[in-house]
């Protein structure tokens, strides 16, 4: 899942509103997002592991 930083928005009436609208954002980008390959996760984890 993404995590979008919570960050205000003008003319939002309150935390439930702008977090159902940062939802429904975070599903519009993650449709357009490609899954990583066994690659990319390899080198996530080689990365995690060296720091």
């Amino acid at each position: 899942m993404v995590r979008l930083p919570l960050v205000p928005c003008d003319g939002v009436a309150d935390a439930d509103e702008e977090t159902a609208l940062l939802a429904a954002d975070a599903r519009v980008l993650e449709s357009h997002l490609e899954p990583l390959t066994d690659q990319q996760l390899m080198g996530i984890c080689n990365l995690q592991q060296s720091s």
